[in-house]
């Protein structure tokens, strides 16, 4: 697929054009080119953004269209006096258009939704249009992880991969630093399989 994806938010509302909310204060990411820096896209309810803070000089930037799961994050933003995480409401294809180029050292995409039915396969946002894209914001150095429990999704995107890398990426034999959530424990309960496919652009 090299359209870009349809944006279908909620499952309910479909939205067009852009939709960013950064719901933190306005930021010169100028200033944060030399940090360790995060896109975690489709954090969900906000657990694995939460989980994952855990080095110095880090900082984390979550895009999430379900306003539930940023809601979340924000309540623990504002509690906890928390300065490492950054949350954007919309679309991911059209907000990663607002960083800069090579800003970003890791990219976490852990469970986003399959959307099974193949009518829907085009609100799939992991295409070579999105890739391409992506490409130009992470750094030399990068490692982006996409990671599912739907095993005909997780096929679907490693042969949409392997076509865009030109090479054949395997799955991964380990989690790497994903944070285990309440919704891989439930996928497991049910005897899902979790897929890690993790590779650098």
């Amino acid at each position: 697929m090299t359209n870009k994806p349809v944006f279908f938010n909620n499952h309910r509302t479909r939205k067009k054009g852009l939709d960013v909310k950064n719901i933190n204060r306005q930021m010169n990411f100028s200033n944060y080119i030399n940090n360790c820096n995060i896109l975690d896209i489709g954090f969900g309810d906000g657990e694995s953004i939460i989980k994952a803070r855990k080095k110095a000089n880090q900082i984390i930037y979550g895009i999430e269209s379900y306003e539930v799961g940023v809601k979340k994050v924000l309540k623990y933003i504002n509690e906890e006096k928390i300065n490492d995480i950054y949350v954007y409401q919309g679309d991911a294809v059209e907000i990663i258009e607002v960083f800069p180029e090579r800003f970003f050292n890791y990219v976490n995409i852990f469970f986003p939704d399959p959307w099974p039915k193949r009518r829907h396969h085009k609100r799939r946002f992991i295409s070579k249009y999105f890739l391409d894209r992506l490409k130009i914001k992470v750094k030399q150095k990068n490692e982006v992880q996409v990671t599912s429990d739907h095993i005909n999704f997780i096929f679907d995107t490693k042969f949409i991969i392997n076509k865009y890398l030109d090479k054949d990426v395997q799955f991964s034999n380990h989690r790497s630093s994903r944070p285990i959530t309440k919704y891989e424990n439930k996928a497991l309960s049910k005897g899902h399989i979790i897929f890690d496919i993790i590779f650098s652009l």
